[in-house]
């Protein structure tokens, strides 16, 4: 038997397992690469938690012990926004 008919054999969630861990990888490599968040109830925090929830780092990120203390302003990337939103974009028109 092929491993996807498997998968798709599992009742309620087999058709879509396999995208909800595209997401998961997806957020994983994301959450490596973005700066931690200086306040943690902003928008760009809530986000930021978001994504190391669905990537499943739990906080173990390589960013997440980076030097908080820096006085300097970090604003979110306009580049990563954007690929952000395109990949929503992306898998959300996949799952109709």
């Amino acid at each position: 038997m092929d491993l996807m008919t498997m998968i798709q054999a599992v009742p309620g969630v087999g058709p879509v397992l396999p995208y909800v861990l595209v997401v998961f990888g997806i957020c994983a490599v994301v959450a490596a690469q973005l700066p931690p968040p200086s306040n943690a109830s902003s928008l760009y925090g809530v986000v930021y938690k978001l994504i190391n929830l669905l990537g499943h780092n739990y906080n173990q990120a390589r960013n997440a012990l980076a030097d908080t203390v820096k006085t300097t302003t970090t604003t979110t990337p306009t580049a990563v926004v954007a690929l952000l939103a395109a990949l929503t974009l992306a898998l959300g028109l996949g799952a109709c």
